[in-house]
């Protein structure tokens, strides 16, 4: 069984306890979702209760957080899941978001999903040119 599962780009609205046992296969997971709303596509985290106690969770723009606690060692960690902006312009609000979600919880921390960045045009598909925004941190 899989302990963890991150999904972006869900496209729903709403989760139940229902999509939860479509999605999982039984009704052994918690979870937290951030609901699809304009430019965000939607993101869940699902969680097998007997492996993992969710302490915390916070929902962003474009992350979705949580503290957690290994039920087999207490070991207290956390995650994120991330979906990124395509538009450049936006891309300075999710660094931001990105970095308070790492300093919120002082805790070792994990992150995965997709940034929606690209570093060359091999890495895109029919890229002839990068957008080049600047960040800068407040």
């Amino acid at each position: 069984m899989t302990p963890i599962i991150i999904l972006q780009e869900t496209k729903m609205m709403q989760c139940t306890s229902f999509d939860v046992m479509q999605i999982c296969g039984n009704s052994k997971f918690g979870w937290t979702f951030l609901q699809f709303v304009g430019s965000s596509e939607g993101m869940l985290i699902h969680w097998y209760n007997d492996f993992l106690e969710v302490t915390d969770s916070l929902v962003g723009d474009y992350t979705l957080p949580i503290s957690c606690v290994n039920k087999f060692d207490d070991f207290a960690w956390a995650l994120t899941n991330v979906y990124g902006p395509k538009n450049p312009i936006d891309r300075d609000d999710f660094w931001v978001e990105l970095d308070n979600a790492c300093s919120y919880w002082d805790l070792p921390w994990c992150i995965g999903g997709d940034f929606n960045t690209v570093k060359t045009c091999v890495e895109k598909k029919n890229c002839t040119k990068l957008s080049v925004y600047q960040f800068t941190y407040p």
